[in-house]
Order: C-alpha cells, then structure tokens, then sequence
C-alpha cells in the first residue's frame, strides 16, 4: 500500500544510508523499524469488541440439532423442501 509521510529530514538520511549500507532499499528499513516499534509495544492497546450476546431459546425445533455451517447457510430449509 502507498502512503504519503512527512519524516525529518536527518532521521530519512541515515535511514537512506543504513539502507545503503545494508543493501537493502529503505523501504525495507522503514517497515523494520516499525515491526520493531509495534513489538515493543506490547500489543497493550488491543482492540476487543463490547459483549452484545443475546440470551437463548431463539432457535426454532427444526434448527436445533443442526451445525453452525447449515444455519448459516440455510441448509436444514432446504432439506425441509
């Protein structure tokens, strides 16, 4: 993906030279350097999701029985037909 940053020009320059010394482009330094940063962190900001579960007994005597694929998929109507 293609994206556009402002980086200072000193920190770009030795990040061209250690890609040049390395013989790697600097594209590749830059994504190290933020592997590293993003392992450092930890993870400590991860994302979850609120519980919006609903209680039960909304399944139908038909369905019940039945594996999560075919409820998804509608398998146990047409089995019905």
């Amino acid at each position: 993906m293609k994206t556009t940053v402002e980086i200072n020009d000193v920190l770009l320059a030795m990040a061209k030279d250690l890609a040049h010394r390395r013989g790697c482009t600097l594209r590749s330094v830059l994504e190290e350097g933020l592997h590293h940063v993003l392992k450092q962190d930890g993870g400590r900001h991860e994302f979850s999701l609120r519980d919006a579960s609903v209680g039960g007994g909304w399944l139908t005597d038909e369905a019940r029985g039945r594996t999560m694929a075919d409820l998804i998929h509608g398998t146990y109507e047409a089995e019905q037909s």
